[in-house]
Protein backbone atom coordinates (compact mmCIF):
# COMPACT_ATOMS: atom_id res chain seq x y z
CA UNK A 1 0.00 0.00 0.00
CA UNK A 2 1.21 3.53 -0.78
CA UNK A 3 0.41 5.93 2.07
CA UNK A 4 0.90 9.68 1.80
CA UNK A 5 0.78 11.60 5.09
CA UNK A 6 0.01 15.32 5.07
CA UNK A 7 0.93 16.79 8.45
CA UNK A 8 1.40 20.11 10.18
CA UNK A 9 4.69 18.98 11.68
CA UNK A 10 7.77 21.03 10.89
CA UNK A 11 10.04 18.01 10.59
CA UNK A 12 9.39 14.78 8.71
CA UNK A 13 11.53 12.65 10.98
CA UNK A 14 12.17 14.43 14.28
CA UNK A 15 15.01 13.21 16.46
CA UNK A 16 12.59 13.03 19.38
CA UNK A 17 9.24 11.42 18.61
CA UNK A 18 6.47 13.20 20.50
CA UNK A 19 3.35 12.76 18.41
CA UNK A 20 1.50 10.00 16.56
CA UNK A 21 2.89 10.76 13.14
CA UNK A 22 6.41 10.93 14.48
CA UNK A 23 5.97 7.21 15.27
CA UNK A 24 3.48 5.79 12.76
CA UNK A 25 5.36 6.38 9.45
CA UNK A 26 8.25 4.31 10.78
CA UNK A 27 5.99 1.41 11.71
CA UNK A 28 4.00 1.63 8.47
CA UNK A 29 7.28 1.11 6.63
CA UNK A 30 8.33 -1.69 8.98
CA UNK A 31 5.03 -3.42 8.14
CA UNK A 32 5.92 -3.33 4.44
CA UNK A 33 4.20 -0.21 3.12
CA UNK A 34 5.51 2.69 1.05
CA UNK A 35 5.19 6.00 2.90
CA UNK A 36 5.63 9.62 1.82
CA UNK A 37 5.46 12.32 4.50
CA UNK A 38 4.57 15.89 3.49
CA UNK A 39 5.54 18.28 6.28
CA UNK A 40 4.43 21.88 6.75
CA UNK A 41 7.20 23.36 4.63
CA UNK A 42 6.09 21.27 1.64
CA UNK A 43 2.38 22.09 1.68
CA UNK A 44 2.66 24.31 -1.39
CA UNK A 45 4.08 21.35 -3.33
CA UNK A 46 1.57 18.81 -2.02
CA UNK A 47 -0.36 18.31 -5.26
CA UNK A 48 2.83 17.79 -7.30
CA UNK A 49 4.04 15.30 -4.71
CA UNK A 50 0.66 13.56 -4.89
CA UNK A 51 0.88 13.25 -8.67
CA UNK A 52 4.40 11.85 -8.43
CA UNK A 53 3.79 9.45 -5.52
CA UNK A 54 0.32 8.23 -6.64
CA UNK A 55 -0.86 7.12 -3.19
CA UNK A 56 -3.60 4.64 -2.43
CA UNK A 57 -4.36 6.53 0.79
CA UNK A 58 -3.85 10.11 1.93
CA UNK A 59 -3.87 10.63 5.70
CA UNK A 60 -4.24 14.27 6.73
CA UNK A 61 -3.39 15.44 10.24
CA UNK A 62 -4.75 18.80 11.36
CA UNK A 63 -6.60 21.64 9.64
CA UNK A 64 -4.59 21.00 6.46
CA UNK A 65 -7.06 18.15 5.84
CA UNK A 66 -9.24 20.77 4.15
CA UNK A 67 -6.70 20.98 1.27
CA UNK A 68 -6.94 17.40 -0.09
CA UNK A 69 -10.66 17.45 0.69
CA UNK A 70 -11.06 20.46 -1.59
CA UNK A 71 -8.83 18.97 -4.30
CA UNK A 72 -10.87 15.77 -4.30
CA UNK A 73 -14.15 17.64 -4.40
CA UNK A 74 -13.12 19.52 -7.57
CA UNK A 75 -11.83 16.33 -9.17
CA UNK A 76 -8.06 16.80 -8.92
CA UNK A 77 -7.75 13.83 -6.57
CA UNK A 78 -9.71 10.83 -7.81
CA UNK A 79 -8.23 7.48 -6.87
CA UNK A 80 -6.79 7.96 -3.40
CA UNK A 81 -8.88 7.40 -0.28
CA UNK A 82 -8.87 10.44 2.02
CA UNK A 83 -8.48 9.88 5.76
CA UNK A 84 -8.76 12.67 8.32
CA UNK A 85 -6.82 11.76 11.46
CA UNK A 86 -8.86 13.98 13.79
CA UNK A 87 -6.98 13.64 17.04
CA UNK A 88 -7.06 17.18 18.46
CA UNK A 89 -9.75 19.79 19.04
CA UNK A 90 -8.44 22.42 16.68
CA UNK A 91 -10.97 25.15 17.40
CA UNK A 92 -10.22 24.82 21.13
CA UNK A 93 -6.45 24.72 20.75
CA UNK A 94 -5.92 27.52 18.24
CA UNK A 95 -8.69 29.98 19.03
CA UNK A 96 -6.31 32.35 20.82
CA UNK A 97 -4.18 32.67 17.67
CA UNK A 98 -6.67 32.64 14.78
CA UNK A 99 -10.31 33.68 14.14
CA UNK A 100 -12.65 31.03 15.51
CA UNK A 101 -14.97 31.13 12.48
CA UNK A 102 -12.11 30.28 10.11
CA UNK A 103 -10.85 27.49 12.37
CA UNK A 104 -14.31 25.96 12.57
CA UNK A 105 -14.78 26.20 8.80
CA UNK A 106 -11.50 24.44 7.95
CA UNK A 107 -11.95 21.82 10.66
CA UNK A 108 -15.49 20.93 9.60
CA UNK A 109 -14.75 21.10 5.87
CA UNK A 110 -11.90 18.65 6.31
CA UNK A 111 -14.23 16.30 8.20
CA UNK A 112 -17.29 16.54 5.98
CA UNK A 113 -15.42 16.02 2.70
CA UNK A 114 -13.07 13.21 3.69
CA UNK A 115 -13.88 9.55 3.06
CA UNK A 116 -13.67 8.62 6.71
CA UNK A 117 -12.19 9.75 10.01
CA UNK A 118 -9.79 8.09 12.44
CA UNK A 119 -9.70 9.54 15.96
CA UNK A 120 -8.23 8.81 19.36
CA UNK A 121 -10.92 10.73 21.26
CA UNK A 122 -14.41 9.61 22.18
CA UNK A 123 -15.55 13.23 21.97
CA UNK A 124 -14.62 13.43 18.28
CA UNK A 125 -16.10 9.99 17.66
CA UNK A 126 -19.43 11.30 18.94
CA UNK A 127 -19.10 14.49 16.87
CA UNK A 128 -18.63 12.37 13.74
CA UNK A 129 -21.99 10.76 14.43
CA UNK A 130 -23.56 14.23 14.27
CA UNK A 131 -21.94 14.71 10.85
CA UNK A 132 -23.10 11.23 9.79
CA UNK A 133 -19.45 10.52 9.00
CA UNK A 134 -17.83 7.08 9.24
CA UNK A 135 -15.28 7.13 12.03
CA UNK A 136 -12.85 4.63 13.56
CA UNK A 137 -11.53 4.90 17.11
CA UNK A 138 -7.88 4.17 17.88
CA UNK A 139 -5.57 4.71 20.83
CA UNK A 140 -2.13 6.26 21.15
CA UNK A 141 0.86 3.98 21.49
CA UNK A 142 3.21 3.64 24.46
CA UNK A 143 6.60 1.92 24.20
CA UNK A 144 8.03 2.93 27.57
CA UNK A 145 9.00 0.30 30.13
CA UNK A 146 8.16 1.77 33.54
CA UNK A 147 9.65 -1.22 35.34
CA UNK A 148 13.17 0.00 34.56
CA UNK A 149 15.26 2.64 36.28
CA UNK A 150 15.42 4.28 39.68
CA UNK A 151 13.13 7.07 40.95
CA UNK A 152 14.33 10.65 40.82
CA UNK A 153 14.96 12.58 44.04
CA UNK A 154 12.12 15.04 44.54
CA UNK A 155 12.07 17.65 47.28
CA UNK A 156 8.46 17.71 48.44
CA UNK A 157 6.54 15.60 50.91
CA UNK A 158 3.77 15.37 48.30
CA UNK A 159 4.90 15.60 44.67
CA UNK A 160 2.75 16.11 41.57
CA UNK A 161 4.05 15.51 38.05
CA UNK A 162 2.75 17.20 34.89
CA UNK A 163 4.16 15.94 31.60
CA UNK A 164 3.31 17.71 28.36
CA UNK A 165 2.75 20.94 26.51
CA UNK A 166 2.45 24.19 28.46
CA UNK A 167 0.30 25.98 25.91
CA UNK A 168 -2.38 28.27 27.31
CA UNK A 169 -5.15 26.01 25.99
CA UNK A 170 -3.97 23.21 28.31
CA UNK A 171 -5.32 25.07 31.38
CA UNK A 172 -2.06 24.48 33.25
CA UNK A 173 -2.41 27.83 35.05
CA UNK A 174 -5.22 26.30 37.12
CA UNK A 175 -2.94 23.57 38.40
CA UNK A 176 -0.14 26.02 39.21
CA UNK A 177 -2.55 28.28 41.10
CA UNK A 178 -3.96 25.30 43.00
CA UNK A 179 -0.51 24.03 44.04
CA UNK A 180 0.49 27.54 45.11
CA UNK A 181 -2.58 27.66 47.35
CA UNK A 182 -2.25 24.14 48.75
CA UNK A 183 1.43 24.68 49.53
CA UNK A 184 0.40 27.13 52.25
CA UNK A 185 -0.95 24.11 54.14
CA UNK A 186 1.26 21.17 53.13
CA UNK A 187 4.69 20.59 51.58
CA UNK A 188 3.41 20.12 48.01
CA UNK A 189 5.60 20.43 44.93
CA UNK A 190 4.69 20.50 41.24
CA UNK A 191 7.22 19.24 38.68
CA UNK A 192 6.59 20.29 35.08
CA UNK A 193 8.17 18.43 32.16
CA UNK A 194 7.98 20.33 28.88
CA UNK A 195 9.10 23.60 27.34
CA UNK A 196 8.49 26.27 30.03
CA UNK A 197 5.84 28.88 29.35
CA UNK A 198 7.07 32.32 30.55
CA UNK A 199 3.51 33.35 31.43
CA UNK A 200 3.20 30.43 33.82
CA UNK A 201 6.65 31.01 35.28
CA UNK A 202 5.50 34.47 36.35
CA UNK A 203 2.68 33.08 38.50
CA UNK A 204 4.59 30.10 39.88
CA UNK A 205 5.81 29.99 43.48
CA UNK A 206 9.07 28.43 44.66
CA UNK A 207 7.29 25.08 44.98
CA UNK A 208 6.80 24.91 41.18
CA UNK A 209 9.73 23.30 39.34
CA UNK A 210 10.07 23.79 35.57
CA UNK A 211 12.26 20.93 34.40
CA UNK A 212 12.25 21.81 30.70
CA UNK A 213 12.47 19.11 28.06
CA UNK A 214 12.98 15.59 29.39
CA UNK A 215 12.97 12.60 27.05
CA UNK A 216 10.28 9.95 27.44
CA UNK A 217 12.87 7.47 28.70
CA UNK A 218 14.34 9.89 31.25
CA UNK A 219 10.86 10.89 32.42
CA UNK A 220 10.37 7.41 33.88
CA UNK A 221 12.45 8.40 36.91
CA UNK A 222 10.01 11.25 37.66
CA UNK A 223 6.98 9.02 37.21
CA UNK A 224 8.47 6.59 39.73
CA UNK A 225 9.14 9.32 42.27
CA UNK A 226 5.92 11.32 42.16
CA UNK A 227 2.81 10.73 44.27
CA UNK A 228 0.30 11.90 41.67
CA UNK A 229 0.28 12.69 37.94
CA UNK A 230 -1.88 15.49 36.59
CA UNK A 231 -3.53 16.38 33.28
CA UNK A 232 -5.31 19.71 32.86
CA UNK A 233 -6.15 19.65 29.14
CA UNK A 234 -9.83 19.13 28.39
CA UNK A 235 -9.25 15.89 26.50
CA UNK A 236 -10.13 12.21 26.54
CA UNK A 237 -7.41 11.23 24.09
CA UNK A 238 -4.10 12.96 24.85
CA UNK A 239 -0.97 10.91 24.06
CA UNK A 240 0.29 11.63 27.57
CA UNK A 241 -2.87 10.12 29.02
CA UNK A 242 -1.91 6.71 27.67
CA UNK A 243 1.56 7.09 29.16
CA UNK A 244 -0.14 7.80 32.48
CA UNK A 245 -2.08 4.56 32.07
CA UNK A 246 1.13 2.61 31.62
CA UNK A 247 2.86 4.40 34.53
CA UNK A 248 0.11 3.33 36.94
CA UNK A 249 0.14 6.44 39.13
CA UNK A 250 -2.94 8.16 40.66
CA UNK A 251 -4.29 10.62 38.10
CA UNK A 252 -5.65 14.08 38.94
CA UNK A 253 -7.63 15.72 36.12
CA UNK A 254 -9.97 18.63 35.60
CA UNK A 255 -13.61 17.86 34.96
CA UNK A 256 -14.51 17.69 31.27
CA UNK A 257 -14.21 15.29 28.35
CA UNK A 258 -12.08 12.95 30.45
CA UNK A 259 -15.31 11.56 31.92
CA UNK A 260 -15.89 9.84 28.57
CA UNK A 261 -13.29 7.21 29.48
CA UNK A 262 -12.39 7.64 33.15
CA UNK A 263 -14.50 7.22 36.30
CA UNK A 264 -14.09 9.46 39.32
CA UNK A 265 -12.94 7.57 42.38
CA UNK A 266 -12.20 4.41 40.40
CA UNK A 267 -9.32 5.16 38.05
CA UNK A 268 -8.94 8.95 38.32
CA UNK A 269 -9.69 11.87 40.59
CA UNK A 270 -11.86 14.11 38.41
CA UNK A 271 -11.88 17.49 40.09
CA UNK A 272 -14.05 20.55 39.74
CA UNK A 273 -11.63 22.29 42.10
CA UNK A 274 -7.99 21.19 41.90
CA UNK A 275 -7.05 22.50 45.35
CA UNK A 276 -9.68 20.31 46.97
CA UNK A 277 -8.55 17.34 44.89
CA UNK A 278 -4.89 17.75 45.85
CA UNK A 279 -5.68 17.96 49.55
CA UNK A 280 -7.96 14.91 49.44
CA UNK A 281 -5.38 12.85 47.60
CA UNK A 282 -2.74 13.93 50.10
CA UNK A 283 -4.89 13.06 53.11
CA UNK A 284 -6.12 9.71 51.75
CA UNK A 285 -3.27 7.35 50.77
CA UNK A 286 -5.81 4.53 50.47
CA UNK A 287 -7.59 6.52 47.74
CA UNK A 288 -4.30 6.99 45.89
CA UNK A 289 -3.69 3.28 46.07
CA UNK A 290 -7.16 2.55 44.69
CA UNK A 291 -6.73 5.01 41.82
CA UNK A 292 -3.30 3.61 40.96
CA UNK A 293 -4.76 0.10 40.78
CA UNK A 294 -7.65 1.34 38.64
CA UNK A 295 -5.59 3.26 36.10
CA UNK A 296 -3.17 0.33 35.77
CA UNK A 297 -6.07 -1.68 34.33
CA UNK A 298 -6.60 0.78 31.47
CA UNK A 299 -5.51 -0.94 28.22
CA UNK A 300 -2.51 0.30 26.28
CA UNK A 301 -0.78 -0.76 23.07
CA UNK A 302 2.67 -0.40 21.57
CA UNK A 303 3.15 1.90 18.58
CA UNK A 304 3.65 -1.15 16.39
CA UNK A 305 0.27 -2.54 17.51
CA UNK A 306 -1.39 0.83 16.84
CA UNK A 307 0.17 0.89 13.36
CA UNK A 308 -1.07 -2.66 12.68
CA UNK A 309 -4.60 -1.64 13.69
CA UNK A 310 -4.38 1.43 11.44
CA UNK A 311 -3.23 -0.64 8.47
CA UNK A 312 -6.15 -3.03 9.00
CA UNK A 313 -8.57 -0.08 8.81
CA UNK A 314 -6.95 1.18 5.60
CA UNK A 315 -6.89 -2.25 3.96
CA UNK A 316 -10.56 -2.86 4.78
CA UNK A 317 -11.54 0.51 3.35
CA UNK A 318 -9.59 -0.16 0.15
CA UNK A 319 -11.43 -3.47 -0.23
CA UNK A 320 -14.75 -1.70 0.20
CA UNK A 321 -13.76 0.84 -2.45
CA UNK A 322 -12.84 -1.92 -4.90
CA UNK A 323 -16.29 -3.48 -4.58
CA UNK A 324 -18.14 -0.24 -5.30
Amino acid sequence: MKIQILTGARDKFPAVRLHDFDHLPHWFRELGHDVDVVARGEWKNFYLKYLKFKPDVIISVGLIAALPAFLKRIGLIRKAILVNDWTDYWTDMMATKYPLAWLAFFEHYGIQHTDFVVTSTIANLERCKLFNKKCYYRVHGVDLDFSKGEPAKLAGKFNILYFGSQEKSKRLDRLITAVNEVSKKIDCRLYLIGRPNPEFQKIAGQNIHFLGFVSDEDSIAYFKACDVVAMTMDSDGSPKLFQYFRAGKPLLVLRGKISNIMTHGENAYIARDLSTGILELYEKPELRKKLAAGISKMPTKSWKEVAQDYITILENELKIKQTI
